[in-house]
């Protein structure tokens, strides 16, 4: 494996990703997407699914001048298209969606969908049809390991089985770099 830290990048091309943070939850990153980790991770285009396991513990995920974050049992699917049009769907419990200067959240209840376009203009909330993906099952985790203010995470990728460690900061914790004091 292969230790990313703040400010690397993880892209799949064929395969997914699944990254385990125990004790918190899961980031499943699909096929043909590209994450930033920078102190919270950034998905620059494709699709990541974030699921919470543990009250009080957020995940969150940036996109563009938004956050999409679930905690307490919920489930969230980031799709960002390449112009940086994104959808989130609230796959299980809730998931809220916030302008990354800190404006008002949009809370989604399970079932729910909102999309921002390229320009960053927040839309309605709508109900997720069938024919939209609808809830997934919970990805099965890959390898696990901690450390204080990160977790590292293993990454298994399909196909080919390429293998690396991710670091990603849960939201509550305040990113420091593992390779300065």
């Amino acid at each position: 494996g292969q230790t990313i830290y703040a400010g690397d990048t993880v892209r799949t091309t064929a395969g997914t990703a699944v990254l385990s943070l125990p004790g918190v939850g899961t980031l499943n990153i699909a096929e043909d997407s590209q994450i930033a980790f920078t102190g919270i991770g950034q998905v620059k285009y494709g699709t990541a699914e974030i699921r919470s396991i543990q009250a009080g513990r957020n995940l969150a995920l940036q996109f563009g001048n938004w956050i999409v974050s679930v905690t307490g049992q919920s489930a969230a699917r980031l799709t960002v298209g390449p112009d940086g049009a994104a959808r989130v769907e609230c796959l299980q419990g809730t998931a809220s969606v916030s302008p990354l200067n800190g404006g008002t959240p949009t809370l989604l209840n399970s079932g729910q969908a909102i999309s921002v376009s390229a320009e960053g203009v927040l839309g309605k909330a709508e109900a997720i049809s069938a024919a939209q993906g609808g809830a997934t099952p919970n990805p099965t985790p890959a390898g696990k390991r901690s450390h204080t203010g990160y977790i590292i995470l293993g990454v298994a990728a399909g196909g080919g089985g390429v293998a690396a460690a991710v670091v990603l900061a849960t939201r509550h914790t305040s990113p420091v770099s593992p390779s300065a004091p």
